[in-house]
């Protein structure tokens, strides 16, 4: 793969933990193996993904108590990134679902945003972040955000260029940024190694969820309808919710007939549960949510939030179930559909290849070098 002329930065939020964004990041890095990334801040035993990577840091990396509580500090972002000097690059390319769509270029240069979310706090939920804060402090808070919400705008506005990781995302930064927005283009599926029968087996038909355990995820209503609907549920990962889920467990399944908790596992005995399970679930609605598409490329049908942005990847009926407002009843409904549904595990698979990384790597490529090529000629255009 041939790689564009223009020396190339790298920008992201922040380098301190690992999920889906990191998984865009890695892609991105071995597009471009000699960008540089710059962040605010980065904490090697968090992210041991970025082990020898050119990683460029803020003024807060001095501050190491500051890596893993960077939440404190979003008034101080956008100043960070303004912070950061580009003038050895061509093209800048921030990944983004906060403040680096901000950092500053020369117009010779292209800024091209790959846009994860308009910052969740500050718009699409920002009632959920006001809800966690305490009563009196709330209206101080949205005095805040608003602040917050002009600098976010004047971010926004930054970029030559910005692609979001779904139709969803796109919608939201047209409606909360009001500029143009590229056609989406869909994060690659991080490929799971090879499956590897676990210690625990069951050998009737069960369901299968996995992730860290946090609130958003939804496990609580995943096992409160697997219980009623008398069904078995392997809940894999961990997290700061794992002790109040198993205690819920306890309640509903004295017996432990239904719930079963596997802890943390590697991804190669994820990749055995996905293969053999009745379908996957996925109940949180997610900006894109790579886990979804991962299920799939194992051939499992997902029971998933019909505004994930990665239901748009998926055909309903034929790849899972989409609810449009998922609650324990209508999960619990999903898992007894799903246990006669006449699935097609190939076709599941061969509909996520789709989305593998080498075809990933090869649209971004050509998308930017599509817009490289438009830019020297709008630059050549302004000399002339």
């Amino acid at each position: 793969m041939e790689h564009p002329k223009p020396k190339v930065a790298l920008v992201y939020d922040r380098v301190n933990s690992w999920g889906g964004a990191e998984r865009v990041l890695i892609q991105l890095h071995q597009i471009f193996p000699d960008a540089p990334l710059f962040t605010s801040v980065y904490d090697s035993r968090a992210a041991a993904w970025a082990q020898g990577w050119d990683i460029r840091t803020s003024w807060l990396q001095k501050i190491p108590w500051l890596r893993q509580r960077h939440r404190y500090f979003g008034w101080l972002m956008p100043a960070l990134f303004e912070s950061f000097s580009f003038s050895e690059f061509d093209m800048v390319i921030s990944v983004s679902s906060e403040a680096a769509k901000g950092v500053m270029t020369q117009p010779h240069q292209l800024h091209v945003c790959y846009l994860l979310t308009p910052t969740r706090y500050l718009w699409s939920h920002q009632r959920e972040y006001l809800d966690q804060i305490p009563t009196f402090l709330r209206q101080s808070a949205k005095k805040v955000m608003s602040l917050l919400q002009k600098w976010d705008l004047l971010l926004a506005s930054r970029p030559d260029v910005i692609i979001p990781i779904s139709n969803r995302v796109k919608q939201r930064a047209e409606k909360f940024y009001n500029r143009k927005i590229e056609l989406p283009l869909y994060p690659a599926i991080t490929e799971l190694p090879p499956a590897k029968k676990p210690m625990f087996v069951l050998n009737n038909p069960y369901f299968f969820a996995w992730g860290r355990h946090v609130a958003y995820k939804q496990f609580e209503i995943i096992i409160q309808a697997a219980c009623k609907q008398n069904v078995p549920l392997i809940l894999a990962g961990a997290g700061p919710q794992t002790a109040q889920l198993k205690k819920i467990a306890q309640h509903l399944d004295p017996a432990r007939e239904n719930i079963h908790f596997v802890g943390q596992i590697p991804d190669a005995e994820i990749a055995w549960y996905l293969q053999h399970a009745q379908a996957a679930i996925i109940p949180q609605e997610e900006d894109f949510g790579l886990t979804i598409l991962e299920a799939t490329s194992q051939g499992c049908p997902v029971i998933i939030h019909a505004k994930s942005g990665a239901a748009e990847c998926l055909r309903p009926d034929k790849d899972g179930f989409f609810l449009v407002s998922p609650d324990v009843s209508t999960l619990q409904t999903a898992m007894q559909r799903a246990l006669t549904h006449p699935w097609n595990n190939l076709d599941i698979r061969r509909q996520a290849r789709q989305y593998a990384e080498v075809v990933w790597q090869t649209s971004f490529l050509n998308t930017i070098q599509d817009f490289w090529q438009q830019h020297k000629n709008s630059m050549k255009g302004m000399h002339e």
